[in-house]
């Protein structure tokens, strides 16, 4: 399978959002509990990914202001995913990832593959840190995540709700 992970254009926006927007409302259901767009209509995950489109513009004009970048997973040409890196910057000290499949892509080691992608971009930046959310039982992204290197460095249980936070340091080395 060819995976390839290209960043959210403006002159590509529109038909990148609406293969986005299908594959979330496909999916809402699982995503939902993950990630507060994908239970919001069509016009919230517009906006969502529109303002992060156009701050990581601007973020080219002025390389320390803080983004958030989007990246969409596509396989053999079929939209697969997104991985997002949120407070990323020249240096930023730790941006969080977060990742999203589409189930007819899962268990295929493109989660695994769109991470690594994701560390070695967040390299690049010159960030030191990487850093990612869990729920405990979500295994669909803590593997793809300990394939990777990354570590569990605290643990939450708060109301019914374990939540895992995972960090991996960075060098030059890593890609």
């Amino acid at each position: 399978m060819a995976t390839e992970i290209k960043e959210f254009s403006l002159l590509h926006f529109i038909p990148q959002f609406r293969e986005f927007n299908s594959a979330a409302k496909q999916n809402r259901e699982r995503l939902a509990p993950y990630f507060w767009w994908a239970s919001t209509n069509g016009t919230g995950r517009f906006n969502f990914i529109l303002i992060s489109t156009m701050l990581s513009k601007l973020a080219k004009i002025k390389p320390d202001l803080p983004c958030n970048k989007k990246f969409i997973i596509c396989t053999n040409g079929k939209f697969a995913g997104i991985v997002g890196l949120d407070r990323i910057y020249a240096g930023a000290p730790r941006p969080e990832l977060w990742l999203f499949l589409t189930k007819e892509f899962e268990g295929k080691g493109i989660a695994t593959d769109a991470i690594k992608w994701a560390t070695n971009y967040a390299t690049k930046q010159s960030c030191h840190k990487i850093c990612a959310t869990t729920k405990w039982d979500n295994m669909r992204i803590r593997r793809p995540l300990l394939n990777n290197d990354f570590e569990v460095y605290d643990s939450n249980y708060y109301n019914g709700d374990h939540t895992l936070w995972w960090e991996k340091t960075l060098n030059n080395k890593s890609y």
